[in-house]
């Protein structure tokens, strides 16, 4: 991993790639942090995978999913548990906690913003 490129692919916001920046920080991983407009968003959005992100790229090779990536640099770092099941559960739980609290609060912001019911980022 250190030896190839590191470009995280997201929103200039504290939501879900934020926990991404924070593991690479701690992980002392150098990487691009290329945060998205909406616009070109709404123009690149197919290229990634299953056309949301955040996304993690290393080299040529894009990784999607929030949690899918966090458990991959997780096991890259030795920060995930490969033996003991009894803390992976614990570390799997914490994450999928946070998912309903971004949900909530994704709701709450384009609310509060004016946003129509629908997407504001996949129109």
């Amino acid at each position: 991993l250190p030896s190839q490129k590191v470009i995280l692919h997201y929103f200039p916001v504290m939501a879900r790639g934020h926990s991404i920046r924070l593991m690479l920080h701690y992980a002392g991983v150098k990487f691009e942090d290329k945060m998205l407009v909406r616009e070109d968003w709404l123009n690149d959005k197919w290229n990634y995978p299953f056309g949301k992100v955040p996304c993690l790229q290393i080299g040529e090779k894009i990784y999607g999913e929030q949690r899918s990536i966090l458990r991959y640099l997780g096991r890259t770092f030795s920060l995930y548990p490969s033996e003991n099941k009894e803390d992976c559960f614990e570390i799997d739980a914490l994450m999928d906690s946070m998912e309903d609290y971004y949900g909530k609060s994704y709701d709450y912001a384009k609310k509060k913003l004016g946003y129509p019911n629908k997407s504001f980022i996949s129109d």
